[in-house]
């Protein structure tokens, strides 16, 4: 899977950059036919924003999370795809059964 970081209006951090690596690989347990995710952190005067795209199969599932805290932001998106691959992967297995 190709992860791409992508930060506005600051610079990325080793150890932000090291968590979104980290959390990524939770999504390899759900399905293999992952094949590129793109992540843009954003940082406005008070409003931190995550937006992550994540191509699966022929889908593309597009998440976004928003915190006054930037890791909080992360996790908050981080869950929510979680949930769009469940979701995603359990409507393949139940179009391939039949």
């Amino acid at each position: 899977m190709e992860v791409s970081i992508t930060s506005r209006h600051f610079k990325l951090s080793d150890k932000l950059k090291t968590m979104i690596e980290v959390e990524f690989e939770k999504f390899r347990k759900y399905t293999d036919r992952i094949i590129s995710a793109k992540v843009i952190l954003e940082e406005n005067s008070y409003r931190k924003t995550v937006e992550i795209k994540m191509k699966v199969d022929k889908s593309l599932i597009t998440v976004k999370g928003e915190d006054y805290d930037l890791t909080k932001a992360i996790e908050q998106s981080i869950t929510k795809m979680e949930s769009r691959i469940k979701k995603h992967v359990g409507k393949y297995h139940r179009r391939r059964k039949g």
